[in-house]
Parts: structure tokens; sequence; C-alpha cells
């Protein structure tokens, strides 16, 4: 509540006591608390939810780098591709949350959710709201992606051993990677003539995933993977697996590293 002091020389306004009239209700529109998120790269993400006053269904949220501040930074290109996100709530709206695809969460890193409480200005100045970042006050909480940060290019030599080395966030010893054509989703079959890739199927896995492990190093934010001499040049998508999913499943593969750029003569042809 408002409460307010008419000084009239009578009252200092420097006390408590002097606040006597009750000048009514200061509502803050938005969550009341913070929720921080974890997932891992490639998967679907639910963000929240978020109990708070004065929600609505046209409120939003943006995912920002998580060493800027809410109102200043733009969405993170990175998730969810730049773009705000819509939020659902319960019957009440008392409770919303929302969500990103596994195609808006191929990359690894750590975000803050910054919301928006949909607001118009009545004098104009305003009538789309949830449109810029100055509209995203509250910080919402954080949002931490295992995986690959994404965008990197590995050369490699047709025939010669290809090492690539994959940057990322909260990586782990136990995470995977497959490797499949440019052109490809993630969760199509791997490409053959990369030796680290046969090599698994005849230690007896799937021919869908075909993962590859990388050296144990204990380091949680970059990963060695040997693949061999790739008989075939062409590019490569690397798709990666966190350890917290099963990387059985070919679609557990939806973090992107990069592309693996494969050039040389074609180790497959004979000339004549």
């Amino acid at each position: 509540r408002l409460c307010w002091c008419p000084n009239h020389g009578l009252e200092a306004c420097d006390k408590a006591a002097d606040f006597m009239v009750d000048a009514g209700q200061l509502i803050v529109r938005g969550p009341n608390f913070q929720v921080n998120t974890l997932c891992a790269a490639g998967q679907p993400c639910n963000l929240g939810p978020w109990e708070g006053t004065g929600l609505s269904i046209e409120d939003k949220v943006a995912m920002i780098r998580n060493n800027m501040e809410c109102v200043v930074g733009d969405a993170d290109p990175l998730v969810a591709n730049g773009q705000y996100k819509d939020v659902v709530c319960d019957v009440e709206i008392v409770n919303c949350q929302s969500s990103i695809s596994s195609v808006e969460s191929q990359h690894g890193g750590q975000f803050k959710i910054c919301y928006c409480a949909a607001y118009t200005d009545p004098n104009g100045g305003d009538d789309a709201s949830c449109t810029q970042s100055g509209e995203f006050t509250t910080w919402a909480g954080v949002l931490e992606i295992r995986g690959p940060f994404g965008d990197q290019i590995f050369p490699c030599m047709v025939g010669v051993s290809c090492d690539i080395t994959v940057n990322g966030f909260m990586l782990d010893d136990l995470d995977k990677i497959k490797l499949v054509r440019s052109s490809d989703p993630c969760s199509a079959f791997p490409v053959a003539g990369v030796p680290a890739q046969e090599a698994a199927i005849q230690a007896g896995q799937s021919a869908q995933t075909m993962a590859v492990s990388p050296e144990s190093n204990g380091l949680n934010y970059t990963k060695t993977f040997r693949l061999g001499g790739i008989a075939v040049g062409g590019d490569y998508k690397v798709c990666y697996c966190s350890s917290v999913l099963s990387c059985s499943n070919p679609y557990d593969y939806g973090g992107v590293a990069g592309l693996v750029q494969v050039s040389g003569a074609d180790m497959s042809k004979v000339y004549v």
C-alpha cells in the first residue's frame, strides 16, 4: 500500500508513524520469484512456471547473454533464433510458463530469462506490448543448456587423421557425437567413411547412432574427438548428445557443434 505524509510544517515525514493517510495500492506486475532451468542441447525445454502478480497470456520472455542485463540486452540468436517466446498460463492466470523446441535449443550456454508483463500505453506512446528489449524488465531466471556452443568449423583432409575439439557448456566425458551430411537433420543416419563411427558399429552400437566418445580430460568446457582419416571429402554436421540423455536414440543428438569440412580426393574412387 502507498501511505502519504501531509507535510504542512507539522510533520517531519522522517518516521513511519508520520505516514498516516492511505493513498492506495501499488501493483507491480510480473513474476514473484526467479525460476532456473537446466536442459540438454537439441531437446525441448520448459521454462518456468512462474507464479506472479498481474500476469497475462500476452506476456513474453526473452533469452539474453548471461553477462547482459534485462532491459538492455537483445534476445540471443543462439536460443529460439533470437525470438521472443509466448507464455501459456493456468485458468486463473496466476502461473505462466514458456518453452523452446529442440530446434531452438541446439547450442549450449548460460542465458538470462527476461520477462515482459504485457502493457500498452493508454496515451498512445506504445500500442504494441513486448516488442522491444526495453520492455523485458524482470530477470525471471537462468536458462542453462548443456552442449556445444556451435558454429565451429573443423578443417580436415581426406585420409588424414581428423581430431576435432568442441567447445561448450557443461560438457562431460560421457558425451557423444555423430557426423551426418550437412544437409541432413541430426536424427539422420551417420555418414559412412568415418573410421571412428565404423569402429562403433563393429563394437556393437546401432548403425543409427554410431556414436563417437571424446578423449577423457575432466574438463567441462572443451572435448576432443578423434575421428580417424575420413574417406570422402565434403561438409559434415557434428551432432552432439549430452550424457544426461541415453545417446542410444538418434533424436538424442540434437546439439549442433559445427561443421567438419573435409578437403581432398575421394578415396573410394578408382582412377584409370
